[in-house]
């Protein structure tokens, strides 16, 4: 698949003629790498601390890198980072974004360039810039998004999980079983958690950016989410719909005809996208298990 979009924001002229043609995201082998098949069908989607790559094509002339130079810019609202394109063989930092391009994987008309996070990056969709420089101008193309989510899989992100059938139950898994009744009569329910239908994850990054943490600072909002803990706090409260624009009204009479009945759920994805294409309003009607089972699927990612 060929993602590609592309913006000139800044031209001041001059016979370079080195430019950028086109950026393959790679979206397919990168959503094997990092554990993301099946999360989005439009959307390049990511795992913090684990390089992924794009491939740059180039138009005009060939890349000279000595005097030419090529600078990635990643933006989370308003957080901005200026990622240097180097040619090195080198380990990157796992505390720092940077991007590299490999001696094999350089032409003349085109480069695969392998693009670092840190371990402890914030969750969200992030801004992709690509800016070309040459000794006689600077263009600046906006090629796109990615969403950048915690990373079970790398032991040094808080979220790591050490089992293979953790990560299979808590991350991969899409169907479970729910309990709930009292200690001495607990009954049991399927329920699809849902996270790979069509709209789930951009349900569940929109409730980050409408969360009250967010709207009363966004780029405070924006650094916690590198902290998990934080991220189920805004995921937890925003569940229910008290003092925000949370996902679920809940409900414990029999009166359910301007809704539905919290027993006849079945699934997550129901819920969120109901919640996502009506602009917000709560979702009729939630009780604790239906929370904590629509908490599970914004938690699984």
């Amino acid at each position: 698949i060929m993602d590609y979009k592309q913006q000139a924001m800044y031209n001041n002229g001059g016979s370079g003629n080195f430019r950028l043609r086109m950026v393959n995201f790679e979206m397919k082998e990168n959503h094997i790498s990092h554990e993301t098949q099946g999360l989005s069908e439009t959307q390049l989607v990511v795992r913090r601390g684990k390089p992924f790559k794009l491939t740059l094509l180039f138009g005009g002339r060939a890349w000279n890198p000595h005097t030419d130079r090529v600078v990635l810019l990643v933006r989370l609202g308003n957080l901005a980072r200026s990622i240097p394109v180097l040619f090195s063989d080198q380990c990157s930092n796992l505390h720092k974004w940077s991007a590299k391009v490999y001696s094999r994987e350089r032409h003349a008309h085109s480069v695969i360039v392998h693009i670092f996070s840190p371990v402890l990056s914030a969750v969200g969709v992030y801004e992709l810039l690509v800016q070309i420089e040459t000794l006689w101008d600077k263009r600046i193309y906006s090629v796109g998004a990615f969403a950048l989510l915690c990373n079970p899989w790398l032991r040094y992100d808080p979220v790591y999980m050490p089992e293979e059938a953790q990560i299979e139950e808590y991350v991969k898994s899409d169907f479970g079983l729910v309990y709930c009744g009292t200690s001495a009569n607990v009954q049991s329910r399927p329920w699809s958690f849902g996270q790979y239908e069509p709209g789930v994850l951009e349900a569940c990054l929109t409730l980050l950016q409408i969360s009250p943490q967010h709207l009363h600072d966004s780029d405070r909002d924006y650094i916690s989410r590198a902290d998990p803990v934080y991220l189920s706090l805004v995921i937890c409260a925003m569940v229910n719909c008290n003092d925000d624009l949370g996902i679920l009204l809940g409900r414990w009479t029999k009166e359910y005809h301007d809704g539905v009945k919290p027993t006849d759920w079945t699934g997550s994805a129901d819920i969120l996208r109901q919640w996502l294409l009506s602009k917000f309003k709560p979702v009729r009607y939630g009780q604790c298990w239906v929370f904590a089972s629509v908490l599970c699927t914004g938690s699984s990612f």
